[in-house]
């Protein structure tokens, strides 16, 4: 089978990562022949990391290119899409592709509708606000990361809805051992961007009242600067070898959000990258966090009592010398539910089914 994958970014990307390049290899074994394009490259990335402006001609040249791909679409059995093929522009520009090519599959790892249905400009709400409604009904299937986005493909009559959570390669997560109590420092964990940084907020008060009593550091993974009064920040450049480094180092990983219609969209994959580490995690209890994280591998906390509870707990056991019976409890449920090796098979299903439709 011939498919052309169209995402939103190159490798780069997270959400393209995860959701397409990492099973690449994989359903390549099981014979599918994948052309790769993405809309915006991995130039648009490093710039977006480093908070540089990309230029409006290089974004009209990605757009041009995206729509020179499409019109090659003829030549494939089938069109797996990130998302839209070309967002911000009507649907209208895209239905070409669904008419012209029967076998389409849309992936969504993220509430990106509301980008549109909850714009704040109301000639945007207008023109786009039910675009991605059109794109679900438009496919042959449609791949929801949680059932957020599920019941959303849902009210917009999608022909086929499949669930599929954000997973890691277990080859890239090997079992590590939680870090040893010889200096008795919290090193607590966070893998982001930029755009997701505005979520630490939530947890500055009761993180500083923690390093009042106990020795804390706040590690970031993605971005280049970060400061908390009264709590030690490192920032390390996010790149995709130093990861499996970086968790090995930390005590715990976190995952605060805010509670509102994009945040409850999101997959969690911060949570399951902890969890393939053998680490504990405490996360906000929004959306897919509520269903991923147990008493038995970490902490939901809303307010920010719970927060300096969370972490006074963490602290406790890593004193004991327990911290490792959350990280073990975590990483069987990543074996079982949330790797490519456990989800490949079903995806690949999903793919050949929506060729034959």
């Amino acid at each position: 089978m011939k498919i052309l994958v169209l995402t939103k970014y190159g490798d780069l990307g997270p959400s393209s990562r995860v959701r397409f390049y990492q099973y690449i290899p994989f359903l390549e074994k099981r014979g599918a022949v994948i052309d790769v394009s993405p809309l915006l490259d991995n130039a648009y990335v490093k710039a977006l990391y480093s908070r540089e402006k990309f230029g409006l001609p290089n974004l009209l040249k990605a757009y041009w290119r995206r729509l020179r791909v499409m019109r090659t679409s003829r030549q494939y059995d089938l069109v797996w899409i990130e998302n839209e093929c070309l967002p911000f522009f009507p649907f209208l520009l895209e239905k070409c592709l669904y008419k012209k090519h029967g076998g389409t599959v849309v992936n969504y790892d993220d509430a990106i509708f509301h980008r549109y249905d909850l714009h704040p400009n109301a000639i945007v709400k207008s023109v786009l606000g039910q675009k991605i409604d059109r794109v679900m009904s438009a496919s042959s299937a449609v791949i929801a990361g949680n059932r957020y986005l599920a019941n959303r493909a849902s009210r917009a009559q999608a022909r086929q809805i499949e669930v599929l959570p954000s997973v890691i390669d277990l080859d890239s997560y090997p079992m590590q051992e939680t870090r040893s109590k010889t200096d008795g420092k919290l090193i607590i964990g966070w893998i982001g961007t930029p755009n997701t940084a505005r979520f630490l907020s939530r947890i500055h008060q009761p993180l500083t009242e923690a390093s009042r009593s106990q020795p804390v550091e706040l590690h970031l993974m993605g971005l280049s600067e970060y400061t908390l009064k009264g709590v030690q920040v490192q920032c390390v450049p996010w790149t995709e070898s130093g990861e499996s480094k970086f968790l090995a180092h930390i005590d715990v990983g976190i995952m605060p959000l805010d509670d509102g219609p994009f945040e409850r969209g999101k997959c969690g994959y911060k949570l399951i990258q902890y969890f393939a580490s053998s680490k504990p995690v405490i996360a906000s209890p929004v959306g897919v966090n509520k269903q991923l994280v147990s008493p038995e591998n970490g902490f939901l906390a809303e307010t920010r009592d719970d927060w300096l509870h969370a972490f006074r707990q963490i602290h406790r056991l890593k004193t004991e010398g327990r911290l490792s019976e959350l990280g073990v409890q975590g990483r069987k449920m990543i074996e079982r539910h949330y790797s490519i090796q456990s989800t490949v098979d079903k995806l690949w299903k999903i793919l050949q089914n929506a060729r034959s439709q």
